[in-house]
């Protein structure tokens, strides 16, 4: 069985997309406003020197085909609202801003001027939304096996069904499903190889193999508690059917 046989939508993994993106105007200057904490000389690790460095090599250049429009509010922010509408009114073609409370401003202030923002975590600040995926696809990775109780909270406020690589999540870790090789049959090919190396075989003798039995295990609690019904089809595929 494969997992693009029963979901629909994947996500969980974030894919760097080789696009064309629209050439530069000859002639034209491009406008860009700034709502940062800092200065625009003093501001920590350097960044608005290495920013602007950034833009000027990618055909930007101040001076030439670029206007900056620059506010810094840290000395005054009870002033953030007011910077944001003066930089909307400015009808620049990006802003750039530092800080969740400034994003905040300039997202009140427009609606049709793109914003380019950095703050902790964007999700958790209310300041972006899901992208509307309708189930999850997490892949077997250290950071992400590392992240089990994380990952299974994340999913479980926006009740959003979701598919592991490792069955044992479905049965231990309360997942919606997981589908791929169960613990004891990796255990057991990886203890192998350990066995054969001690005997004294040499590494480059032995094969690379991948595993060859693979389990479903699907969780009708969690299926229940997220209000999702599990086809009976899926069901009676699945080798293990949590109840």
């Amino acid at each position: 069985m494969r997992r693009r046989e029963f979901i629909g939508v994947i996500g969980g993994a974030l894919v760097e997309l080789s696009l064309a993106a629209p050439a530069q105007e000859a002639g034209r200057t491009y406008r860009l406003g700034c709502l940062s904490p800092f200065s625009r000389d003093n501001n920590p690790r350097g960044f608005n020197v290495l920013f602007f460095d950034g833009l000027r090599h990618r055909g930007f250049i101040e001076g030439q085909n670029l206007t900056v429009d620059y506010r810094a509010f840290a000395p005054h922010p009870d002033l953030i609202s007011q910077y944001a509408a003066e930089l909307v009114v400015a009808q620049p073609d990006v802003i750039y801003v530092g800080g969740g409370v400034a994003i905040r401003a300039v997202q009140q202030a427009t609606k049709s001027i793109p914003i380019v923002g950095i703050t902790d975590d964007m999700v958790r600040e209310g300041l972006v939304h899901a992208s509307g995926a309708a189930a999850l696809n997490v892949l077997a990775s250290p950071m992400l096996d590392g992240s089990v109780p994380l990952i299974m909270e994340r999913v479980a406020a926006p009740r959003l069904p979701a598919i592991y690589q490792w069955p044992g999540w479905a049965e231990l870790y309360g997942g919606f499903i997981g589908y791929g090789p169960p613990n004891d049959h990796l255990a057991d090919l990886t203890a192998r190889f350990a066995a054969s190396l001690l005997r004294g075989t040499m590494p480059a003798d032995l094969p690379v193999e991948q595993p060859t039995k693979f389990e479903l295990v699907i969780n009708l609690k969690t299926a229940k508690a997220m209000g999702v019904t599990v086809p009976e089809a899926l069901l009676a595929r699945a080798d293990k059917v949590i109840e």
